[in-house]
């Protein structure tokens, strides 16, 4: 029984390392017309790739994750979060929202210049969540709101979607965290947790891949 729990625990995390290409690979081989959405959740989905094989590399887990994990985590927040604003919002709200990320993203090199990469990361992770989350709703909110589209077929809708179940999942095991004294001193069941949101997210993104429209040269062929 332990060996079987220690197999999954081994899969998942060779899942959650390379889940961030399935994405990449559909965009690629359904050579998807150009797009920002598109280009700016290639670009997401390099940089986590990258932030799990730096952290899945022994050396540099001792020395330096807390900066790699800081510093790709703001990465991955900064393009989610424009993507989600230049999707949804008006030009005078996205120029108003890009400035509060340009701000808020000065406070957080800030701190971790002063303080270091360990400061407050449940705290700042919990605010880059909960503004992502927001953000999608409203995504969600405006799709809804067209119906002249077919919902199911917006990469935005499974952009958003992998966003709320992955950044929702955080905020949901940190609040049980907060009640259950128990379940943080578990790492093992919160990384287990941690990356079936994470693979569940790539497949919501590979959704969105999928279903984003191709060039049409290649609609002729």
């Amino acid at each position: 029984m332990v060996q079987t729990g220690s197999e999954i625990f081994k899969v998942l995390s060779i899942l959650a390392v390379f889940a961030p290409l399935l994405p990449i690979v559909i965009l690629f081989i359904r050579r998807a017309a150009p797009h920002p959405i598109l280009s700016l959740l290639r670009i997401t989905c390099i940089v986590v790739f990258i932030q799990n094989l730096a952290i899945a590399i022994p050396a540099l887990t001792t020395l330096y994750l807390p900066f790699i994990s800081a510093i790709f985590r703001l990465a991955e927040l900064s393009l989610l979060y424009f993507l989600l604003v230049q999707a949804a919002l008006p030009k005078r709200l996205r120029d108003i929202m890009v400035m509060l990320l340009v701000s808020f993203v000065s406070v957080v090199i800030t701190i971790y210049a002063f303080r270091g990469a360990n400061a407050y990361p449940t705290v700042i992770t919990a605010i880059e969540s909960s503004a992502l989350i927001l953000l999608s709703l409203i995504s969600l909110m405006k799709l809804i709101s067209n119906r002249h589209i077919v919902l199911f077929q917006q990469p935005l809708f499974w952009i958003a979607g992998g966003v709320i179940c992955y950044f929702g999942t955080f905020l949901f095991i940190e609040g049980l965290t907060r009640v259950r004294t128990g379940l943080s001193q578990n790492v093992e069941e919160k990384l287990i947790v941690f990356w079936i949101a994470g693979i569940s997210r790539f497949l919501f993104f590979s959704l969105a891949a999928y279903v984003a429209p191709v060039k049409r040269n290649d609609l002729h062929q």
